[in-house]
């Protein structure tokens, strides 16, 4: 996992052409997905439209530098509808404030971090109110916005487990039984995109199966009303 302060900033390097071709500039957010699509490539060339560097074209972040294949990896921002348009709807997720799902304010987002081969945003870091921070895993994330991320502040009921490390079947049972027939509150799909619940759908135990072989079940749980 990497931290968006341990990338922004670092020089990108062709590996074939052996140069630099930008630096890391800003971060570009799929809000649909919870993902870093991109990054904003500067080159220098400030007077001519945006670059954008995919995620899923970078072949190393380390700790100086960003490595690619060929400096041609980096599009033009008109080139790429998709990412342009992310580029448009200008979610930053840092800055914003953070609100649960009741309506209690928690405090900004001051960090996130992502898996650095897909993207997949794991974690936020907020700092508080009292002026403390506190790391929230993504499965506790509703949404990302322009100015608000929503977030759970309800615990996740997890299935007990047996000192042999296998799953208590009859806990899990009893768990699925309390969500079966309630609503889901957003969205939920896999990390490819297949959809296994919408927005407002009824949880069956086709649902919770689904669910459970993503690895989605506490997103599941938690988006339940």
């Amino acid at each position: 996992m990497k931290k968006t302060n341990e990338v922004i900033g670092l020089p990108v390097i062709s590996i074939n052409e052996a140069k630099e071709i930008g630096v890391l500039k800003t971060i570009v957010i799929n809000a649909e997905t919870n993902s870093v699509s991109a990054f904003v490539l500067d080159d220098g060339k400030w007077y001519l439209e945006a670059k954008l560097l995919p995620i899923s074209e970078i072949s190393g972040i380390g700790e100086s530098a960003v490595t690619v294949v060929n400096s041609n990896v980096a599009v033009k921002a008109t080139s790429a509808p998709h990412l342009e348009s992310l580029l448009d709807n200008d979610v930053k997720i840092i800055g914003t404030k953070v609100l649960s799902n009741k309506g209690q304010v928690h405090g900004t987002v001051v960090e996130i971090g992502f898996n650095e081969t897909d993207g997949k945003i794991e974690e936020i870091t907020i700092e508080e109110t009292n002026g403390h921070n506190n790391i929230i895993p993504a499965t506790q994330v509703y949404s990302f916005g322009k100015a608000v991320t929503i977030i759970t502040n309800e615990q996740v009921p997890q299935p007990q487990i047996h000192e042999d490390n296998s799953l208590d079947t009859n806990s899990s049972k009893k768990f699925d039984k309390k969500i079966v027939g309630k609503k889901a509150n957003h969205r939920i799909q896999t990390d490819n995109g297949t959809i296994i619940i919408d927005a407002g759908g009824e949880v069956t135990e086709e649902t919770i199966q689904k669910a459970k072989l993503a690895g989605k079940l506490s997103e599941l749980s938690m988006s339940v009303s």
